[in-house]
């Protein structure tokens, strides 16, 4: 009750400045009970950013091991994400609020966006000055583009116009972003549901693409 109160409180524009009263409050216990369980709101907001994301991240990363690593594998993440903003907004808050001094879009994000990142530099898919650059470039295009989602309503393919004109900056070259952008996105739960979350060490067959 208390993680389902945290998001619920979460998953509004100003859901940041929750306090445990009002934590507690939707979750119908005590501050002694809260502190059961947590031993801070930042730690109670850690658990809800793995709680609210790890399912879904789980699902898309059971799509991402089957496509092309670098930019498509990047490009398909930064999609996902931000089409799901747009489709449950509370979720799209939550992830905002829970972003403010801590890894954006939660801890798995931020490592599989370095991963990523490290892997198109090797690559020379992404062209930046270091690692840090192009993590603090693409990081905070997909937190600037979710809360743009959720304010304004936008075309149906912003998320697509977003990574085109992200992956321009890092220097991809346009036969890769087109293949990035053009492709569909399966369903992330239907297809793990008929392939499998597999595991880290899955070779990558690009098997989205055949």
């Amino acid at each position: 009750m208390i993680l389902r109160s945290s998001f619920e409180l979460l998953g509004r524009p100003e859901g940041r400045s929750s306090r445990i009263e009002e934590i507690c409050n939707g979750a119908g216990v005590s501050r002694a009970t809260f502190y059961n369980y947590f031993s801070s709101v930042e730690e109670l907001f850690q658990a809800t950013a793995f709680d609210i994301s790890h399912d879904f991240n789980d699902a898309v990363r059971a799509v991402l091991r089957r496509v092309p690593g670098g930019a498509i594998r990047l490009a398909f993440a930064l999609r996902y994400n931000l089409h799901q903003g747009r489709r449950d907004p509370p979720w799209g808050w939550a992830l905002i609020n829970l972003s403010v001094g801590g890894p954006i879009f939660g801890d798995e994000a931020a490592r599989f966006c370095m991963e990523t990142l490290e892997e198109g530099i090797m690559s020379e898919q992404f062209r930046a000055p270091n690692l840090s650059v192009a993590f603090d470039l693409v990081t905070g295009t997909a937190l600037a583009s979710m809360v743009t989602l959720l304010r304004k309503p936008q075309p149906e393919n912003y998320p697509e116009l977003v990574v085109a004109q992200l992956f321009q900056g890092l220097g991809v070259s346009e036969t890769l972003i087109r293949k990035s952008i053009s492709t569909d996105l399966p369903d992330p739960f239907e297809y793990s549901a008929v392939h499998g979350l597999g595991t880290a060490d899955n070779v990558l067959d690009g098997s989205i693409f055949t």
